[in-house]
């Protein structure tokens, strides 16, 4: 229903500026993402992960992977096709970062706060989820979500290439003693990306402080 609105309020927006949108618009980003390898975060559902603005890349260097965007839309006009413009004022609500094997607390992953003037938003906190998504899949990273649909550059989806995993393994709101048995399980198996928090390619001490230290958070 959320999204419904967020639609509908962005159509009366732009016919009460005299844009003449005929049709519910096209939306689309331009973003920049200044990294060329992987970057990393442990993210906790409460308040104990890293924040996007220092990220982690594979042995432990510190880096920014704030993720800048700007929306934009076009869309049929009521007498002629209108260019393409920057979506001002857009609910932050509404722009969301998700991945398959990632359980977002509610609202815990939107963006900073709603678009500016000239349409621009960012991440840059740290997101309240659980779980972990794929560092091998075909498309890794973080998808970057606009009321429910992957928002793309009108080329390729914006993914940055975020590598996320979380004390609460399971992804059920909450890092428990249910999470234990499945660190315990990788620490004393094969390498799993899932229970490697500090990301330095092996499950070891470092590994059990984060754990510890975040036993018991649980989404807001």
């Amino acid at each position: 229903m959320k999204s419904l609105l967020t639609i509908l309020t962005l159509l009366v927006a732009m016919l009460t500026a005299g844009n003449g949108f005929a049709t519910i618009p096209e939306l689309w980003g331009v973003w920049s993402w200044p990294h060329t390898e992987p970057v990393h975060i442990m993210v906790t559902p409460g308040a104990d992960g890293d924040a996007l603005e220092s990220a982690s890349l594979m042995g432990g260097a510190v880096v920014d992977a704030t993720i800048l965007i700007q929306l934009w839309a076009s869309g049929g006009g009521l007498d002629e096709p209108l260019p393409p413009q920057p979506v001002a004022y857009f609910p932050f609500e509404d722009l969301w970062l998700e991945a398959p094997g990632l359980a977002n607390c509610t609202g815990g992953a939107s963006a900073d706060g709603n678009t500016d003037a000239e349409g621009w938003f960012t991440f840059s906190g740290s997101p309240n989820m659980g779980g972990a998504n794929d560092p091998d899949a075909v498309l890794p990273g973080l998808q970057v979500m606009v009321s429910g649909t992957a928002l793309d550059d009108q080329v390729n989806p914006i993914r940055p290439h975020i590598l996320v995993n979380s004390p609460d393994i399971n992804g059920d709101g909450t890092v428990s003693l249910t999470d234990v048995p499945l660190f315990a399980a990788d620490f004393y198996g094969p390498y799993a990306f899932r229970s490697d928090f500090s990301w330095d390619g092996a499950i070891n001490l470092s590994d059990v402080v984060r754990l510890a230290t975040s036993l018991g958070e649980s989404c807001p």
